[in-house]
C-alpha cells in the first residue's frame, strides 16, 4: 500500500457556523476542500492541536485558506511560521467578500495568481503578506480542481 504525502491546510475555525450564513458557507467549502484533498494527500489540519509542529514538519505543503477573518488570527501566523521549509500556497474562498476585479497590483492590494482579482492586503495574515512580498508564496483564487491543485503543491519552489 503506498503512503500518501502530508498536507497541512491552515483556516479558520469560526465560532457560530449554524447563526451566520457566511461563516456556515465558508465552512461547507472547507470541509469540502479537506475531503477532496484527502483524496490525494494525508490531511492534517490546525484543529488537531496536538503535536501540530510536527504535522507542520512533516507535510509536504500548507495550504492556508484565505476567508474574512483569517488576518486576525494569531495562531494562523504561527502556523506559516511552523512551516520553514515546505511549500506555503494561500488560496481565497469563495466567500471572501473584499474581492475586487484588478489586471495589476494596486497599492494596499494583492493580486491573485490566476485570475483578474485582487484582494485587501490587510485580509491576508502578516506572515503569508511577507513571503508574498519576497516573491515566497503566492496567493491563487479558489479552486477545486485536484489536478490543478496538485500542480501548486508539487511545482511551487
Amino acid at each position: 500500500m503506498d503512503t500518501k504525502d502530508k498536507l497541512f491546510i491552515s483556516y479558520y475555525h469560526g465560532k457560530n457556523y449554524e447563526f451566520n450564513y457566511w461563516h456556515k458557507k465558508e465552512y461547507e467549502y472547507i470541509t469540502k476542500f479537506k475531503e477532496l484533498c484527502s483524496n490525494i494527500f494525508d490531511v492534517e489540519t490546525s484543529s488537531s492541536k496536538k503535536n501540530k509542529k510536527i504535522h507542520i514538519k512533516n507535510s509536504i505543503a500548507t495550504i492556508v485558506l484565505v476567508g474574512n477573518e483569517t488576518s486576525k488570527q494569531k495562531y494562523i501566523n504561527s502556523e506559516i511560521k511552523s512551516n520553514s521549509s515546505q511549500a506555503v500556497i494561500s488560496l481565497v474562498l469563495p466567500t471572501y467578500e473584499n474581492r475586487k476585479h484588478s489586471f495589476f497590483n494596486e497599492f494596499g492590494r494583492v493580486k491573485l495568481e490566476n485570475s483578474n482579482y485582487s484582494i485587501d492586503q490587510n485580509d491576508i495574515p502578516q506572515t503569508i503578506r511577507e513571503k508574498t512580498k519576497n516573491g515566497i508564496t503566492k496567493i491563487y483564487d479558489w479552486s477545486e480542481d485536484i489536478n490543478y491543485l496538485k500542480t501548486l503543491i508539487y511545482n511551487t519552489d
